[in-house]
């Protein structure tokens, strides 16, 4: 298997739990194409068990989060 399909695994394992636990908070997936499976897994553990907040600059279109 490769690294890509692997990460793709551990994503949604991340993320099935994640919508477990806060199953009213943004869909953590709507955010992956600002920040790519690598660094979407490093928010998911970065945030250890903390709510994360997205938030979307349109005039720059850019992403930020941050944990709760």
């Amino acid at each position: 298997m490769t690294t890509f399909v692997k990460d793709l695994e551990t994503f949604s394992d991340l993320e099935k739990t994640y919508q477990q636990k806060y199953p009213n908070a943004q869909q953590v997936g709507n955010f992956y194409h600002y920040f790519g499976i690598d660094k979407m897994i490093d928010i998911m553990n970065e945030a250890e068990g903390r709510e994360i907040l997205f938030f979307v600059e349109p005039s720059s279109n850019q992403c930020i989060y941050s944990f709760q």
